[in-house]
Formats: structure tokens, C-alpha cells, sequence
């Protein structure tokens, strides 16, 4: 481990001096830049953030526990996640379309990898960044998240060493560092692949680096042709992440949703805004407000017409059931819509509406998957859709335009509709597992 720590701190120490325009110091950038998802928005104001991060990376370096999981397939092929929540259902979805993994690596639980080793050389190097920021305020989130960096991508150099692994599955390329991550195990791989959810690349993978890409979604196609900071050697089209949770029941003919229900997908940006979570800059809490009332104007305006509202599992927990419906309550006083039950699972009720609206979620690119109408509202959004997309015809930005469109898809079937709009490709029988089944 005292080689591959020093590698790690020799690789993340070249960043700083990389030439401009290179990709590390694109990587570099990204990690001081871009938000971290893995602090909430209060830590930008805490001095002391850089010292309770390594205090809790090194818990995790002498904490026992696994730094990996053995999973049912190939040694040396591993699936690279956030936390290992979702092991099991990657896993299987990574079964489905190729080899399946033998390995399944926590990035969050890497350091346990130290086993309790090379803690003086690490503080060493880590007391330099708990300093900076004690005394700066300047990307002092980010530079806190560098001490967790250095330990988790060492911990992973020497785990694909140790334990020979030729390919990775990487599900959480958003993560700021997970570039640096591409580039410190390059010559180490045979294959390092990312796989990004189905939403627009350019929100957070507008730099990304790896040598296969996955892409899930037929927009993000057409990004890849712009976007310059996406590298790879070779690209391929898999399913939405989730989607062998839910296709089958879309393979079935169920019957047609009824007419004039518009189903509002949230991604609960009210909530994370009020518990403080990381701003990313999207402007969604705003947008969806925006959203809601221009559904409410049209609603009271057209007679017949009714909204369903389908919560964000953050806005299902019991003790937030009551503050949600009252959020919504407020946009609906005279009661015109419905909220989704807490046990509804929303990618399983796709037929329950007949249009959906939506200013961001993945969720949109999983109905356009399953062969539902959708429409996004992209309030605020300059640079998405691209000019000239498959998507533009499906965006609105105005209460004005939102009920142009419901009123114009009211007769039209949902066949009619991706022919209209040119959207077969989005559709589940375009994808190559369903071509070839």
C-alpha cells in the first residue's frame, strides 16, 4: 500500500502542473470545480471541514471492515459505486449485457483497504489541505474532498493490483475525481468503463474520460458529437441503469391511460434546497415551482384536466408525508390534483398518465424508454436542449408553451407521438438488447 499511496499523491501533486487543456489538468479542474455531491452546501462556510474529513477517512483506513464485496461472476472484472447499496442490482444489470463482474468496489469504503497502514505518511500529506481550509474559504469543499481523494483512488490502485482486476464497470462517473480516477488506472486496465445515467451528459459529465462509454439515452448520441472533453476508445447503447426492474411490465399490453391526466414527476428540489443540500447550480427548485404553477393555471383554465403528482422517495418518508402534500397544496388550493401514494413506485406507473411534464429527472428518459408521451420543461436552461435536437420539439420554457403542447398531444396516441417528434430511437425496441433478443 506505501507505493500505491505514493503514486497516488505523485499523480493527484502532477495535476496542479499540468498544462492547460490537457486532460489532467481537465481532471484537475473538475475536482476544485465542479460540485461534490458527498458534502451538503454548509460546508463551504465550515474551517474546520478539511479536518473532519480526514478524520473520517481515517476511521475508514483503520475501521476492519471491506473494502470490496465478492460477487457471483468474473475475478477480474469489478463494478466501481459510490456505496455498496446497489450492488446487487448492478450486478444483474451488468449480467444482462455482458460478462458478469466477480468484484464489487464501495468508493466511499475503500480506505479499509490501509487495514491500519501508511496513516503517518497520509496525515502528512493531508495537513497541508486542513489548513488551506481553515484559513480560505476559496473551494474549500472541494479541497476538503481531496484528503477522501487520494486515500480511496491509492486504496483502489492497490486493490486492482492485489486483486488483478483487467476491466472496471464505473456507475458513479459523476463524481468529481472519477477522471483523475480514469487516468490513474489507464495503464493499469484493460478496460476502465463509465456508465452515466440516462439524463444529458453535459450536466455532469461534460468532461469524461474512459476507454469504453455506455450510454443510455439516445440524446446523450447526439452530445458526444459536441462535446469535446468526452473521450473514449470505443461507445455502445445500454439500457437505462433500472430497467430490467420495470420493462417487462411494459412489455404487456396494458391499457391506455386516460385522457387529459398530466403526471408531474418531482425531483424534489424544494426539499433538498430546505435541508441544505449542495447547490448544483441547475436552478431546479426554482423551475419546478415554476412548473407547478403554470400546471395549476392551465388546469383551472381547461375544463377536465387533471395533474398527478408522483413524489421523489425523499419527499415519501413518513415523517415528511404531511410537509409534502401541504408543498403541493399550495399550488393546487382548490384540491385539483393527486398525489401518488408513498408505495406507488413511480417507474412502474408510467400508464397511470397520459402525458408527463417534468422540468429535470431521469425518470423523463425511462418514460421515453417505456413508449410514453413526455414533455420538459427546461425553465432557465440555456444550453439544454442543444440547438436542432430530437429533444427540442419535447421542451417548453413557458406556461404559454407547456399548454400549446398538452392541448396539441390530447389526440394524439402515444405512436403518433415519437413519429412526430422523431423520438423513435428513445424507445426500448431501438436499443441493441432488444434489437438482438
Amino acid at each position: 500500500m506505501r507505493k500505491e499511496l505514493k503514486e497516488a499523491i505523485a499523480s493527484f501533486r502532477s495535476l496542479k502542473r499540468a498544462k492547460e487543456g490537457s486532460r489532467e489538468w481537465h481532471a484537475w479542474k473538475c475536482m476544485n470545480e465542479n460540485v461534490t455531491y458527498r458534502l451538503d452546501q454548509a460546508a463551504s462556510n465550515q474551517a474546520t471541514i478539511g479536518l473532519r474529513v480526514l478524520i473520517r477517512v481515517l476511521r475508514k483506513m483503520r475501521a476492519g471492515t471491506d473494502a470490496f464485496h465478492a460477487l457471483r461472476g468474473e475475478p477480474q472484472l469489478a463494478i466501481l459505486e459510490s456505496a455498496f447499496v446497489f450492488e446487487e442490482l448492478e450486478f444483474e444489470y451488468v449480467k444482462k449485457q455482458a460478462q458478469p463482474p466477480g468484484v464489487f468496489f464501495s468508493q466511499e469504503d475503500l480506505p479499509a483497504a490501509f487495514k491500519g497502514q501508511q496513516l503517518i505518511p497520509f496525515i502528512l500529506f493531508a495537513l497541508p489541505i486542513v489548513l488551506s481550509c481553515f484559513f480560505s474559504s476559496t473551494n474549500r469543499a472541494n479541497k476538503a474532498m481531496h484528503i477522501a481523494f487520494v486515500a480511496e483512488n491509492a486504496a483502489l490502485l492497490h486493490l486492482v493490483r492485489s486483486q488483478k482486476i483487467k476491466r472496471i464497470f464505473d456507475f458513479a462517473p459523476y463524481l468529481i475525481d472519477h477522471n483523475w480516477s480514469y487516468l490513474l488506472l489507464e495503464d493499469e486496465l484493460d478496460d476502465f468503463t463509465k456508465l452515466p445515467s440516462p439524463g444529458p451528459l453535459s450536466t455532469h459529465h461534460g468532461v469524461l474520460y474512459c476507454h469504453s462509454l455506455l450510454l443510455s439515452s439516445a440524446y446523450q448520441k447526439e452530445e458526444i458529437q459536441v462535446l469535446k472533453e468526452v473521450k473514449y476508445t470505443e461507445v455502445d447503447m445500454w439500457v437505462p441503469e433500472y430497467a430490467f426492474t420495470y420493462i417487462d411490465r411494459y412489455l404487456e399490453t396494458l391499457p391506455e391511460p386516460e385522457p387529459k391526466t398530466i403526471g408531474y414527476y418531482s425531483h424534489g428540489g424544494w426539499l433538498r434546497r430546505d435541508e441544505g443540500h449542495t447547490d448544483d447550480g441547475l436552478n431546479i427548485p426554482e423551475a419546478e415551482e415554476q412548473l407547478l404553477k403554470d400546471l395549476a393555471k392551465f388546469t383551472s383554465e381547461h375544463d377536465g384536466w387533471k395533474v398527478m403528482i408522483f413524489p421523489h422517495p425523499r419527499e415519501k418518508k413518513p415523517e415528511l408525508v404531511e410537509k409534502t402534500r401541504a408543498f403541493y397544496q399550495q399550488f393546487f388550493p382548490d384540491g385539483n390534483f393527486a398525489l401518488a401514494g408513498p408505495d406507488v413506485r413511480t417507474s412502474m406507473s408510467f400508464e397511470h398518465v397520459d402525458i408527463a411534464a417534468a422540468a429535470f429527472s431521469t425518470i423523463l428518459y425511462e418514460r421515453l424508454f417505456c413508449g410514453y408521451k413526455t414533455l420538459i420543461g427546461n425553465y432557465g436552461m440555456e444550453h439544454f436542449p442543444m440547438k436542432g435536437s430530437t429533444l427540442d420539439g419535447i421542451c417548453f420554457n413557458s406556461g404559454e408553451q407547456l399548454s400549446t403542447k398538452l392541448l396539441e398531444l390530447e389526440s394524439v396516441t402515444r405512436n403518433e407521438f415519437f413519429e412526430r417528434y422523431g423520438l423513435e430511437a428513445y424507445r426500448f425496441d431501438a436499443y441493441p438488447y432488444f434489437v438482438q433478443a
